[in-house]
């Protein structure tokens, strides 16, 4: 039982939606990189991916055949490289990965800023919009939260020079994929023990009928403190 951090969850959230391939490597503008290495003499309680930062996510990381996953198995400095095992390594273990990097993504933790060019699209964006917490028993020493997730996914009205990437069907298939993610992996999650769709929003037009906008909302459940 840990207190929540909020800050965590979406970014738990970011590098599922990531690791998802919900976007492809070449819309996002990130190199993959699959390689191994066998850790050695000492073991190690670091490992730093270098050449391969800034770090966006894992697409699968192994050691001895078993996945690791992020915040249950390893931290990570995601600009620097630098991962710290939860329970360090032992000399022998071989380390296998996929590593998604570079300077640049279209999936954030957060929203996308004013003034943002059409390049910059599509874009993907997390927020918590809602959490309710009540008691958990007597005394009011545990606590139970719900917490209402918004992904929203902006895309150019047209297919851009950049990614070629936009329209409504890219929109809808990118929407449509992160429900199905979700679902499918509705309890792996570490900060949470479930999230399910909730609702999803009417289709938007911005900035002159340029974007497209759309929102799904995701209702986690059943966190303790």
């Amino acid at each position: 039982m840990t207190t929540m951090d909020t800050e965590q969850i979406r970014d738990e959230i970011c590098q599922f939606i990531r690791m998802s391939d919900v976007l492809s490597t070449s819309v996002r503008g990130v190199t993959r990189t699959v390689s191994t290495y066998t850790v050695g003499v000492g073991g190690e309680a670091t490992h730093t991916f270098t050449g391969n930062i800034p770090v966006k996510d894992f697409k699968s990381l192994k050691v001895d055949s078993t996945d690791y996953y992020y915040l249950r198995d390893y931290t990570i400095n995601w600009d620097t490289g630098v991962l710290t095992w939860n329970t360090p390594l032992i000399a022998g273990q071989v380390v296998v990965y996929s590593i998604d990097w570079g300077n640049t993504d279209k999936i954030f933790p957060d929203f996308p800023r004013d003034g943002i060019t059409f390049d910059s699209f599509p874009r993907v964006g997390i927020d918590l919009t809602s959490v309710s917490t009540e008691p958990r028993g007597l005394g009011g020493t545990v606590h139970m939260s719900d917490l209402l997730v918004t992904i929203t996914v902006w895309v150019s009205a047209e297919k851009n020079n950049v990614t070629n990437f936009g329209g409504l069907v890219d929109l809808e298939s990118t929407i449509n994929l992160i429900r199905s993610s979700m679902r499918t992996n509705a309890k792996s999650f570490y900060t949470f023990p479930y999230i399910y769709p909730k609702g999803q929003s009417p289709l938007i037009r911005g900035k002159n009928d340029k974007v497209l906008q759309r929102s799904g909302d995701f209702f986690i459940r059943f966190r303790i403190e």
